[in-house]
């Protein structure tokens, strides 16, 4: 049984929230959220006023399981005893 568009406004919207909230399908949401340059006007206004009116923004976590990229950047520090590597606002004279 689906879920109504009303009762998802209390859990967490997703693409298909949007999708049924604009009457058009997923994939038009996605093409619309990734800005393909394909995706009809009057469509894509309508999916935009969906975002709008439900809050809907992307899932980074689940973006990045798709694409392979996080965007995150890692920091390896060998030593953390070592002054080079200390907080700014600590004294550097050990």
């Amino acid at each position: 049984m689906r879920r109504s568009v009303e009762n998802q406004a209390t859990s967490k919207i997703d693409i298909h929230g949007v999708a049924a909230r604009a009457r058009v399908s997923i994939a038009t949401v996605s093409r619309t959220i990734n800005h393909v340059a394909t995706v009809d006007s009057r469509l894509a206004q309508r999916v935009w006023k969906a975002v709008a009116d439900l809050g809907y923004f992307p899932n980074t976590q689940a973006r990045a399981l798709v694409s392979g990229k996080s965007k995150l950047l890692g920091l390896i520090v060998s030593e953390i005893t070592n002054p080079f590597f200390r907080n700014s606002s600590r004294s550097s004279s050990g």
